[in-house]
């Protein structure tokens, strides 16, 4: 949209295609709202990490136990339940997100529909793994991925 070109590293994206992805964002007041750049996500992310601070998260910086602030999350269905639900299937899907993982902390997401070898498009979301709980009717935060994946180790 600029004049410039787009150049991609991987060669399943047609350039010619990529101005048909979207970007969407958690805005101040908690609603949905389509990017106009790219620091958009990255103010929602920052409010959500913000926060979690606010309320006694501590992150690690520390080497190889560095916390997990910002986990990508990759969402793709089948053409058949993209086409039945054309104009909404991406919201049916952040809603089912925000359920499994917390409405504040999905923040941003954006559907891709420009590879070529990709019939459907896909979404590449944005979740902070920040875990509230309530002690003494004060909100407490911990940032943590593990509190909402497991360990393969500890599924067997």
């Amino acid at each position: 949209m600029n004049g410039c070109e787009v150049q991609h590293s991987n060669p399943d994206i047609d350039s010619n295609l990529t101005l048909l992805n979207e970007s969407y964002f958690k805005n101040s007041n908690g609603q949905w709202e389509k990017t106009s750049q790219s620091k958009d996500m990255v103010d929602a992310i920052t409010r959500r990490i913000d926060f979690a601070k606010e309320h006694g998260a501590r992150i690690s910086t520390k080497g190889k136990n560095d916390t997990v602030i910002v986990r990508p999350l990759v969402v793709q269905l089948d053409s058949d339940s993209i086409t039945e639900h054309e104009n909404i299937w991406m919201w049916d899907v952040i809603e089912i997100l925000e359920e499994q993982f917390g409405k504040d902390n999905i923040t941003g997401f954006s559907i891709h529909k420009d590879e070529k070898n990709f019939q459907n498009p896909h979404m590449h979301i944005s979740f902070v793994p920040c875990y509230e709980s309530e002690k003494n009717g004060e909100i407490k935060c911990t940032i943590s991925q593990t509190k909402f994946f497991k360990n393969p180790k500890q599924l067997a």
